[in-house]
């Protein structure tokens, strides 16, 4: 009697883990199936999301590319240079913006030039300063551009263009401080000069040429420190 009460304690051991397996299996089937739908509904959205960076991408990309090509246009009215700004993957992985500088032919084909050849004209110089300030643009970052005497590098016959897309991008919204020897007429203009350890600013009027000095900063260090044992020694004898 006892060998098959053994035998039947070991058929029950054996269903009941049976049907723990089995609804473990459901459980985990079940779990599947909504992680399955869950991962299909993520990649459906990944696609959407893809497509509209993608496209924003090319609608970004597209307007910076106009509005280099319109400046070139300016610049070389009686040429046929174009920018091409495309995104590409390098190594599969990392994305990379490119320019290319192409020269139109008469049947509509682009042909590649080397931007480091195109220096003497400025056109390089150009196009940098205008994606630079597209991409402002477009992050809608605080628009205020400081030009620490980067103007002084340019070509002359890039300057007049230069001057113009200021212009152009002050009237939008755009605020530009310039530290320049040598370009006039535009905007505002200070004059900065330093003698005896102090900074004076000069207002420039261009109508009628006169300076309005206004002194905006000392920076004699001594002659300030001599001034603070002066104040601290008379505040002690009295």
């Amino acid at each position: 009697m006892s060998q098959f009460s053994n035998v039947i304690a070991n058929l029950r051991y054996k269903a009941t883990a049976k049907k723990e397996l089995e609804d473990k299996i459901l459980e985990l089937r079940e779990l599947y199936v909504k992680k399955y739908n869950e991962y299909e509904t993520m990649l459906r959205a990944q696609q959407i999301l893809a497509t509209l960076s993608d496209s924003n991408s090319k609608r970004i990309l597209g307007y910076i590319q106009s509005i280099i090509n319109k400046a070139l246009r300016t610049m070389f009215p009686n040429e046929t240079y174009n920018i091409i700004v495309e995104k590409k993957l390098y190594s599969n992985t990392n994305t990379h913006i490119t320019i290319t500088l192409t020269e139109v032919t008469p049947t509509g084909e682009h042909y590649p030039l080397d931007f480091s050849l195109q220096s003497g004209d400025g056109m390089s110089q150009v196009v940098s300063f205008l994606f630079s300030l597209c991409l402002m643009k477009i992050r809608e970052a605080r628009p205020i551009v400081i030009l620490d005497e980067v103007l002084k590098g340019f070509h002359p016959d890039a300057l007049p263009i230069v001057r113009n897309i200021i212009e152009i991008f002050a009237k939008g919204g755009f605020q530009f401080v310039l530290v320049e020897y040598d370009f006039h007429e535009l905007g505002k203009e200070y004059l900065v000069t330093k003698k005896n350890g102090i900074s004076v600013m000069s207002i420039l009027d261009r109508e009628s040429d006169i300076q309005f000095n206004e002194v905006v900063e000392k920076v004699d260090r001594f002659t300030s420190a001599q001034e603070n044992v002066r104040e601290a020694l008379s505040k002690s004898s009295s």
